[in-house]
Protein backbone atom coordinates (compact mmCIF):
# COMPACT_ATOMS: atom_id res chain seq x y z
CA UNK A 1 0.00 0.00 0.00
CA UNK A 2 1.23 3.68 -0.66
CA UNK A 3 -0.04 6.34 0.63
CA UNK A 4 0.12 10.27 -1.55
CA UNK A 5 -1.09 13.11 0.25
CA UNK A 6 -1.38 14.74 3.58
CA UNK A 7 -1.62 12.82 6.53
CA UNK A 8 -5.08 11.64 7.74
CA UNK A 9 -6.12 13.88 11.00
CA UNK A 10 -2.71 14.86 11.96
CA UNK A 11 -1.54 10.97 12.38
CA UNK A 12 1.57 9.34 11.29
CA UNK A 13 0.35 6.80 8.82
CA UNK A 14 3.73 5.38 8.99
CA UNK A 15 3.33 4.39 12.95
CA UNK A 16 0.19 3.60 13.43
CA UNK A 17 1.56 1.11 9.94
CA UNK A 18 3.22 -0.59 12.73
CA UNK A 19 0.56 -0.77 15.53
CA UNK A 20 -0.83 -2.84 12.78
CA UNK A 21 2.04 -4.79 12.24
CA UNK A 22 1.73 -3.57 8.56
CA UNK A 23 5.45 -1.42 8.27
CA UNK A 24 6.66 -3.76 5.24
CA UNK A 25 3.56 -3.20 3.15
CA UNK A 26 3.24 0.31 3.71
CA UNK A 27 4.63 3.15 2.68
CA UNK A 28 3.71 6.75 2.92
CA UNK A 29 5.14 9.21 0.25
CA UNK A 30 3.62 12.66 1.72
CA UNK A 31 2.25 15.29 -0.95
CA UNK A 32 3.97 14.26 -4.15
CA UNK A 33 4.20 16.27 -7.72
CA UNK A 34 0.83 16.63 -9.71
CA UNK A 35 2.97 15.35 -12.48
CA UNK A 36 4.15 12.49 -10.93
CA UNK A 37 0.74 10.97 -10.06
CA UNK A 38 0.00 9.25 -12.80
CA UNK A 39 2.72 7.05 -13.01
CA UNK A 40 2.11 6.18 -9.05
CA UNK A 41 -1.68 5.20 -10.40
CA UNK A 42 -0.13 3.33 -13.29
CA UNK A 43 1.85 1.21 -10.57
CA UNK A 44 -1.63 0.08 -8.89
CA UNK A 45 -5.11 -1.32 -8.72
CA UNK A 46 -7.19 0.10 -6.37
CA UNK A 47 -7.96 3.68 -5.26
CA UNK A 48 -8.68 3.25 -1.31
CA UNK A 49 -10.09 6.69 -0.89
CA UNK A 50 -11.23 7.12 2.91
CA UNK A 51 -11.54 11.27 2.71
CA UNK A 52 -13.86 12.85 4.15
CA UNK A 53 -13.58 16.24 2.62
CA UNK A 54 -12.62 15.85 -1.43
CA UNK A 55 -15.90 17.68 -2.93
CA UNK A 56 -15.67 16.73 -6.18
CA UNK A 57 -13.45 14.22 -6.74
CA UNK A 58 -10.64 15.13 -9.13
CA UNK A 59 -8.73 11.98 -7.31
CA UNK A 60 -11.48 9.43 -8.24
CA UNK A 61 -11.73 10.74 -12.03
CA UNK A 62 -7.66 10.50 -12.85
CA UNK A 63 -7.78 7.46 -10.90
CA UNK A 64 -10.47 6.14 -12.95
CA UNK A 65 -8.73 7.25 -16.02
CA UNK A 66 -5.46 4.95 -15.32
CA UNK A 67 -7.56 1.72 -14.26
CA UNK A 68 -7.94 2.06 -10.96
CA UNK A 69 -11.28 1.20 -9.52
CA UNK A 70 -12.40 3.67 -6.57
CA UNK A 71 -13.40 2.54 -3.22
CA UNK A 72 -14.41 5.92 -1.47
CA UNK A 73 -17.01 6.99 1.36
CA UNK A 74 -20.44 8.04 0.39
CA UNK A 75 -19.50 11.87 0.14
CA UNK A 76 -19.36 14.80 -2.22
CA UNK A 77 -20.15 14.21 -5.94
CA UNK A 78 -18.73 10.34 -5.47
CA UNK A 79 -21.97 8.89 -5.96
CA UNK A 80 -22.74 11.04 -9.22
CA UNK A 81 -19.40 8.97 -10.58
CA UNK A 82 -19.49 5.94 -9.21
CA UNK A 83 -22.03 3.04 -10.29
CA UNK A 84 -21.07 0.75 -7.14
CA UNK A 85 -20.17 -2.17 -7.53
CA UNK A 86 -19.48 -1.60 -11.47
CA UNK A 87 -17.15 1.04 -11.52
CA UNK A 88 -15.98 1.47 -8.51
CA UNK A 89 -17.53 1.10 -5.09
CA UNK A 90 -19.36 3.72 -2.68
CA UNK A 91 -19.12 2.86 1.60
CA UNK A 92 -21.29 4.53 4.28
CA UNK A 93 -19.56 7.32 5.48
CA UNK A 94 -16.83 6.91 7.85
CA UNK A 95 -17.40 2.78 7.39
CA UNK A 96 -13.69 1.64 7.18
CA UNK A 97 -14.51 -1.72 8.36
CA UNK A 98 -16.77 -1.96 5.12
CA UNK A 99 -14.03 -0.49 3.07
CA UNK A 100 -11.52 -2.96 4.48
CA UNK A 101 -13.80 -5.85 3.21
CA UNK A 102 -13.96 -4.37 -0.19
CA UNK A 103 -10.51 -3.86 -0.55
CA UNK A 104 -10.21 -7.91 0.83
CA UNK A 105 -12.74 -9.12 -1.98
CA UNK A 106 -10.88 -7.55 -5.11
CA UNK A 107 -7.69 -8.85 -3.98
CA UNK A 108 -9.38 -11.78 -3.66
CA UNK A 109 -11.38 -11.90 -7.14
CA UNK A 110 -8.61 -10.92 -9.87
CA UNK A 111 -11.57 -11.48 -12.25
CA UNK A 112 -13.78 -9.34 -10.32
CA UNK A 113 -10.76 -6.77 -10.41
CA UNK A 114 -10.40 -6.49 -14.16
CA UNK A 115 -14.22 -5.78 -14.65
CA UNK A 116 -14.63 -2.93 -12.46
CA UNK A 117 -11.29 -1.88 -13.86
CA UNK A 118 -12.32 -1.80 -17.43
CA UNK A 119 -15.49 0.09 -16.41
CA UNK A 120 -13.52 2.65 -14.58
CA UNK A 121 -11.81 3.64 -17.44
CA UNK A 122 -14.83 3.71 -19.87
CA UNK A 123 -16.45 5.35 -17.15
CA UNK A 124 -14.12 8.45 -17.77
CA UNK A 125 -13.66 8.06 -21.58
CA UNK A 126 -17.35 8.44 -21.86
CA UNK A 127 -18.39 11.08 -19.18
CA UNK A 128 -15.26 13.17 -19.20
CA UNK A 129 -13.66 13.28 -22.51
CA UNK A 130 -12.20 16.63 -23.62
CA UNK A 131 -14.66 17.05 -26.86
CA UNK A 132 -17.60 16.07 -24.37
CA UNK A 133 -16.43 18.67 -21.68
CA UNK A 134 -15.96 21.30 -24.73
CA UNK A 135 -20.01 20.55 -25.24
CA UNK A 136 -21.04 21.29 -21.98
CA UNK A 137 -18.89 24.10 -21.69
CA UNK A 138 -20.11 25.51 -25.15
CA UNK A 139 -23.70 24.94 -24.04
CA UNK A 140 -22.95 26.03 -20.98
CA UNK A 141 -21.71 29.75 -22.06
CA UNK A 142 -24.56 29.92 -24.87
CA UNK A 143 -26.73 29.91 -22.02
CA UNK A 144 -25.10 32.73 -20.37
CA UNK A 145 -25.39 34.53 -23.05
CA UNK A 146 -28.78 34.58 -23.46
CA UNK A 147 -29.32 34.92 -20.05
CA UNK A 148 -26.86 37.93 -19.82
CA UNK A 149 -28.14 39.47 -23.09
CA UNK A 150 -32.11 39.18 -22.66
CA UNK A 151 -32.12 41.25 -19.47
Amino acid sequence: MVHIGREGNGENLNEYAKTLNLENSFTSLGQINHMDVPKYYNSAEILLFPSKTEVFGNVTLEAMACGLVPVKFDYGANRDKIKNGKNGFIIPFGDTISMGKILRSLLKSPKKLKSIQTAAVEYSKEEFAISKTVREYEKLFCLAKKNFLSK
